[in-house]
């Protein structure tokens, strides 16, 4: 839930009190070798709770695998979404681009937005000392593509991916360079909410 200080309405795109639920998982390297990481088996149970008890109406993942094909995660967002149509789900589309097909579960279920990363300005590539990548009018090579394993396109939309600045893990206040679909997705996520908001009004 977001709050704001001095008493502001809006700070940035996201309205105060709105309330979005953002899941996210460990890379492998992050857990240590050999370990293995898996897709939730009960999604459906997370949204559910999410939507009913404390009234969320954005969910967020920002995780998936290399799979593409429609998996037992995908099913559980798409039947939700089907039921509560007033629900918006934004899934990362993954970072194993630019081969086709390349986008995974769970970001092929159906009427959900799936976020490719694509490059922010040049400016922000001077202020990270990086080099320009992939052109300013394309998405980034390593963004998933499609097609979905039954002919969809994919990604949805596109969104700024990357140099973005976020806060550093088992850190206090260090900040450090991100890039991919999962830093796309909340990019794209703020403006769907503030599009929601104003729909909704």
């Amino acid at each position: 839930q977001c709050h704001h200080s001095e008493g502001s309405k809006w700070n940035g795109l996201i309205k105060q009190n709105t309330r979005v639920v953002i899941f996210d998982l460990p890379t492998l390297e992050e857990v240590g070798h050999g370990d293995i990481v898996e897709t939730p088996q009960h999604i459906d149970k997370m949204l559910e709770i999410a939507y009913s008890k404390y009234d969320v109406r954005v969910f967020m993942f920002l995780f998936g695998t290399e799979q593409n094909y429609f998996s037992k995660s995908a099913r559980q967002i798409t039947d939700f979404v089907k039921k509560h149509p007033d629900m918006l789900v934004v899934i990362a589309a993954g970072n194993d681009g630019p081969v086709p097909y390349s986008i995974g579960e769970p970001a092929t279920a159906y009427n959900i937005f799936s976020i490719g990363a694509a490059p922010a300005s040049i400016e922000s590539f001077a202020f990270w000392k990086m080099d320009v990548m992939d052109g300013l009018h394309s998405h980034f090579s390593f963004s998933s593509i499609g097609p979905t394993f039954d002919g969809r396109i994919a990604p949805t939309f596109c969104s700024i991916g990357g140099p973005i600045g976020s806060a550093a893990a088992h850190t206090v206040n260090n900040v450090s360079m991100k890039m991919g679909t999962s830093q796309a997705a909340p990019v794209f996520t703020a403006c769907l909410i503030a599009t929601r908001d104003y729909l909704l009004r």
